[in-house]
């Protein structure tokens, strides 16, 4: 194809990507029989771009506007805008002058920066979250497109997308290479990245049409995964691995992460002026909070041995220090990913550590409310009684499961059946 300058195609992503230029020309153009005004112009290089041209009655001559590259825009979203800017013409509009004014717009990268430091920093403490999804998975679409250039088709567009774009993670145990393996991004991922746009044009430009309204989520399935029996002596026999080759903070964090049930980012966290060491409780500030309440959670006999034995080996505010930055330490992703292939465990993550307590609290016969408790889960219908919960229960709750989990590390393999029911 593209001996014709004037060929009159319908455009499809196949001949596209077939489209050249005939020898000796600077370009050729391909118009689109399915939408009237739409061309291609395709460059020596093959470069492809779309234009809409039309007759503008105002100006009396034709007039032409670049749409964007190929694979930059979609087809069918370069055929919406031909028709948006053809009608628009028809009707007295002057595209030089709607350009000019696109121009003075915030690009939705400029959008977010302004976003993340006067809304998310100050008033969310997962605003780090929302800068990685935006890196990630905003900004390569739209990071230098303005706010009015989005439209539902082409967010929609996006947000399916998401779901089939691949992402690199560490390798795992079984696989054929080291380095990393590719997988596609979650319903879950694809959900929380459109919350987080139309949330921008929420608070950035609450007089605009915010072009995220009106597109179905994604179903998402709750996550239940927890350490089962057969694999808890082969998990701490890893964590024990981690702490004989010389990363014994790394092994205490990831105990401590399960003997508390509490979240990654309290744990990393956690100030030694947050434990009270007489009354066995370790108080969670309301600002470092999820709830955004101050929580109160109970520290079994081995969570209470391992800060016993820190607090005599540091001096920092953290029971986690490191020369970082922050004054502790970060996720140890890398250290976790060792762990598990030591312990030849697949999809498991720290969270489901939490999980794993939880679901051996019901195992162990614990009620609900005492679960929800220790775990500082925040619901309207439990609250109340939440707060008429004396902690003594709940923490023997939380020692029972230990006991538990600990018993069925130990026991041989052939005796590890119980019946489980796994809590979030």
């Amino acid at each position: 194809m593209g001996n014709d300058s004037a060929s009159k195609i319908k455009l499809t992503d196949e001949k596209l990507s077939t489209m050249s230029c005939a020898a000796g020309k600077a370009r050729d153009f391909y118009t689109d029989t399915a939408q009237p005004g739409l061309r291609v112009s395709v460059t020596p290089h093959g470069v492809k771009t779309f234009q809409a041209r039309t007759w503008s009655p105002a100006k009396q001559k034709p007039i032409t506007v670049t749409l964007g590259r190929w694979k930059t825009i979609s087809l069918d979203e370069a055929r919406s805008r031909t028709l948006q800017i053809v009608s628009g013409v028809k009707a007295g509009m002057d595209p030089e002058q709607e350009l000019r004014k696109q121009k003075a717009e915030w690009t939705i990268g400029v959008m977010f920066d302004q976003y993340l430091d006067r809304h998310a920093k100050p008033h969310k403490r997962s605003w780090k979250t929302d800068e990685t999804l935006f890196r990630l998975h905003i900004a390569p679409y739209f990071g230098n497109r303005r706010a009015s250039e989005l439209h539902t088709d082409m967010v929609r567009h996006w947000h399916t997308s998401l779901t089939q774009k691949e992402q690199h993670s560490p390798c795992r145990r079984g696989t054929v290479t080291c380095g990393t393996q590719q997988k596609t991004l979650s319903p879950t991922t694809a959900n929380r990245c459109l919350f987080l746009l139309r949330t921008i044009f929420n608070i950035m430009v609450p007089d605009r049409p915010n072009p995220c309204r009106h597109i179905k989520l994604f179903q998402e399935e709750s996550r239940d995964r927890f350490l089962q029996p057969d694999e808890l002596g082969r998990f701490f026999a890893a964590v024990e691995s981690e702490r004989c080759t010389g990363n014994p903070d790394l092994a205490d964090y990831v105990l401590l992460s399960l003997y508390t049930g509490a979240r990654k980012d309290n744990v990393l966290g956690m100030r030694w002026s947050d434990i009270d060491f007489r009354l066995r409780q370790w108080r969670v500030p309301a600002g470092e909070s999820k709830n955004k309440g101050t929580m109160t959670l109970p520290l079994a006999d081995e969570a209470m041995q391992l800060l016993e034995r820190r607090k005599h080996e540091t001096s920092s505010i953290f029971v986690f220090a490191s020369n970082g930055s922050s004054g502790h330490f970060v996720a140890p992703k890398r250290a976790w990913q060792r762990i598990l292939e030591q312990a030849g465990l697949d999809d498991v993550r720290l969270h489901d550590l939490r999980r794993t307590l939880g679901s051996y609290q019901a195992i162990g016969g614990s009620s609900e409310i005492v679960i929800g408790k220790s775990l500082g889960h925040k619901n309207s219908r439990s609250t109340k009684v939440y707060t008429r919960l004396h902690i003594d229960p709940v923490r023997d709750s939380v020692q029972n499961a230990i006991n538990l989990i600990l018993r069925l590390a130990d026991m041989p393999q052939e005796s590890k059946v119980v019946s489980v029911t796994p809590k979030p």
